[in-house]
């Protein structure tokens, strides 16, 4: 195990003096692998406890402006086993729409954290432990990264030499543990720097995008035209998902060849998921046919196949072992929609269904093939993630449309829709076609067997079953990953034979994940829009409910003949507000009395209409 230890440190120290080396060039030259670190996170980081000491966040910081105080921050960066400590610090940090990056999360503190304050949380198949080293959330954006030296990944195992110097697996693990003479064989070092050197570079590009997302102001309700596809990347009405999965194998048996050691081969790399879900909640105000719950969901993934393939040759003696491996094949994988409750998932009935059938569709061997859809949903209801702020949802009402359609082009790849429309699981498959079969050159295969391999898809899952006012039910998408990838080999003569398969190079602990939605505001909300008249400056504004407690406060000024909009839950309210002559003189303060803020319609007012009270 210290050298399980002795290989991750190594990692990170390498890392960390990578990072650190002469700015002026910007690049960093390691075993003649270049690495462009100039990426800068554009807002101050301030780290919590002792973040800043660990590895990676040595790492991070030469990419950032450090500062002292958290409330001059708008990163945070702090290790898992530190959140209950610093509780308030980070809840008011996520209200306040800040970035958290979470360091070496496990699965019990993690989901426990988060779950303490119903924010967005992942849930891997085991309790004990996962294979995350970074965790960086804002409002209900997150991003994942994995540790490439996770213990259980690719099969890394212990190894314990012979005198010819062959491999030999003990199967007692506890005598792995004591025996002093086992080496421990990591992810190549720097195949894995490459690796976190361009993930860190993509995570600082996702920060860099969350941060200019501001979060709304508690009087400002934006403007809607309800056209839902401008909104699919905008953290303030989505949910934003980017996960990095780690797929590869070590020393992976191709074959033997008679009176010949084994031929083997240690490959890895990675495929990204990236997925957007705009929520809505229709009032049930709506026809029974259409109230409810919306989930609007884009994805893509993208399989990197370049660094598992290689053109494998190996002479035994006379007889010659030549291979391909590992090359795209396929990549299936299910979305299902479940109901969360506590730390369990339960499966949905008939209360789930699809507002339109998911795109695209199964095509035949094809160069491009067309994502997602053009819809239209007469509602009224709200758009947007509950945040705590009702401000951060709009009451709307009318045509929503989703048009996020477009045309994919990869050629040479074929894809089979197997979505149930009785189950509503989501579930394709991917396939990379046309590999030859008996060349032994790299033109056997196509390239997009050896490139990026994207994949994307489009659907809307509709819930009949949420009700106004709910804010207890959660659902959650349960979202299995099969990435398969083939290799094909050959065999001049005697031995063995030649044969073409599939293997499936994710760890299967890591092939599920749940991913909690967050759920849309199923308060009902009304607008009211204030007006001042041709020549009023209005100021101080106070809203106050039926029980006279301030449910909205203005401090500011806003000038004549012009229009305040505020979201507001549905009800009686009176309003007061001081008249001023341009901004200086005070000519009176007004009351607006029993004011109806009405479910999914906007109320409109005029100052001129007041009375005055002083």
């Amino acid at each position: 195990m210290k050298r399980i230890i002795y290989a991750f440190a190594a990692l990170f120290l390498l890392l960390a003096t990578a990072c650190n080396k002469e700015q002026k060039e910007n690049k960093v030259v390691i075993n003649d692998i270049e690495y462009d670190v100039s990426a800068k996170i554009k807002r101050p980081v301030a780290f919590v406890g002792t973040a800043g000491a660990t590895l990676p966040g040595e790492a991070i910081s030469s990419r950032v402006l450090q500062v002292g105080s958290v409330s001059d921050a708008g990163i945070i960066i702090i290790a898992s086993s530190e959140l209950e400590a610093n509780k308030e610090l980070i809840r008011k940090a996520w209200v306040d729409g800040k970035i958290i990056v979470e360091l070496y999360p496990t699965v019990a503190s993690h989901s426990s954290f988060w779950d303490s304050f119903d924010a967005p949380v992942y849930i891997q198949g085991e309790e004990s432990g996962n294979d995350l080293v970074l965790l960086a959330m804002k409002g209900y954006s997150c991003y994942q990264l994995q540790n490439p030296l996770w213990e259980g990944l690719f099969d890394i195992k212990n190894t314990e030499l012979d005198d010819d110097g062959v491999p030999v697996t003990p199967s007692d693990k506890e005598e792995l543990k004591d025996n002093t003479s086992l080496t421990y064989n990591p992810v190549e070092i720097a195949e894995t720097v490459e690796y976190f050197n361009t993930k860190l570079n993509s995570m600082v590009d996702w920060m860099n995008e969350m941060s200019v997302v501001g979060i709304v102001g508690d009087s400002q309700v934006p403007s809607f035209d309800g056209d839902l596809s401008k909104r699919i990347m905008d953290a303030s009405f989505s949910q934003n998902i980017r996960k990095t999965y780690n797929v590869g194998a070590n020393n992976f048996e191709i074959c033997t060849v008679a009176l010949s050691s084994a031929d083997k081969v240690t490959r890895h790399s990675t495929v990204d998921l990236d997925m957007h879900i705009v929520p809505l909640y229709a009032y049930q105000k709506n026809q029974n046919d259409t109230n409810g719950d919306y989930y609007f969901v884009t994805m893509s993934l993208v399989s990197h196949n370049g660094p598992l393939y290689g053109l494998y040759k190996e002479w035994h003696g006379w007889v010659r072992t030549w291979a391909h491996i590992f090359y795209g094949k396929k990549l299936a994988w299910n979305a299902t929609l479940v109901k969360r409750d506590g730390r369990d998932f339960v499966p949905l009935g008939s209360e789930v269904s699809f507002f339109d059938t998911p795109v695209p569709a199964t095509t035949s061997t094809s160069s491009s093939y067309t994502t997602g859809f053009s819809a239209a949903l007469n509602v009224a209801g709200q758009a947007g993630i509950n945040a705590g702020k009702p401000t951060v949802t709009f009451t709307v009402g009318g045509n929503f449309t989703w048009s996020n359609s477009k045309s994919t082009t990869v050629p040479d790849q074929s894809i089979v829709m197997k979505t149930d429309p009785l189950t509503r699981k989501v579930s394709y498959e991917y396939w990379c076609n046309n590999e030859a079969e008996e060349d032994d050159t790299k033109d056997a295969l196509k390239p997009i067997a050896l490139s990026d391999q994207k994949c994307e898809a489009t659907w809307c899952w509709r819930v009949n079953s949420t009700c106004d006012d709910d804010d207890q039910t959660y659902f959650a998408i349960k979202f299995e990953l099969f990435p398969e990838y083939g290799y094909m080999w050959r065999h001049a003569t005697w031995g063995c034979e030649g044969s073409k398969k599939t293997k499936n190079l994710l760890a299967g602990d890591l092939q599920t994940t749940y991913i909690t939605l967050e759920m849309p505001n199923r308060k009902r909300n009304g607008i009211l829009e204030l007006k001042a008249t041709a020549n009023e400056y209005i100021h101080g504004l106070v809203i106050y409910d039926s029980e006279g407690h301030i449910a909205a406060k203005d401090d500011g000024s806003y000038e004549q003949n012009t229009v305040q909009r505020y979201q507001l839950p549905v009800g009686t309210y009176n309003l007061e507000y001081e008249i001023r002559e341009g901004m200086g003189e005070l000519l009176g303060k007004y009351r607006l009395s029993n004011v109806e803020v009405r479910t999914a319609e906007t109320t409109v007012k005029a100052t001129l209409e007041g009375e005055q009270i002083e």
